[in-house]
């Protein structure tokens, strides 16, 4: 399902820029279960990739604000 509403798992490696553990690492900390369609392939909605990003976004300002504080 590639839309301009869904991203496949390899449309989120490459955004990203990371693996499929990269990749389920965010959805653990975002809490975010990815959804699959009805031949049970996996997709995220825009919504689920805005989310991924704010969250990578916050956990590399605090890996910068963590290198301040050394």
């Amino acid at each position: 399902m590639e839309t301009a509403e869904n991203y496949t798992p390899k449309m989120l490696r490459d955004i990203f820029d990371t693996d499929n553990s990269g990749i389920s690492s965010l959805c653990r900390e975002a809490r975010l279960i990815p959804k699959k369609d009805l031949s049970g392939n996996t997709y995220f909605t825009k919504h689920d990739v805005q989310t991924l990003k704010k969250i990578n976004e916050l956990h590399s300002k605090n890996s910068m604000l963590a290198e301040e504080l050394m």
